[in-house]
């Protein structure tokens, strides 16, 4: 949008001048970063409230497990990994 050719583009039609068209773009660039950060945030908190909350409780589950199979001396070698 902001290319040399496409300024020329533009001037020549007279759509926009060069400094509307960066304008514009500077104001598309806001935008688009002031969505990226709102979709970011909100990315954020889905995954504190729903991964996290998943992940503590497979947790749970494991050192369970872990438990229960030294209570009845098995290898819990790899329970003890994926808890890790």
């Amino acid at each position: 949008m902001a290319s040399p050719e496409a300024v020329k583009l533009f001037e020549k039609y007279k759509v926009l001048s060069g400094i509307e068209l960066h304008s514009r773009y500077e104001i598309y660039l806001e935008q688009y970063a002031k969505n990226i950060n709102i979709e970011a945030l909100a990315s954020i908190q889905m995954v504190k409230k729903t991964v996290s909350a998943a992940v503590i409780k497979y947790s749970g589950i494991l050192a369970q497990t872990i438990h229960r199979l030294k209570m009845v001396t098995a290898s819990a070698s790899v329970h003890k990994k994926l808890l890790k």
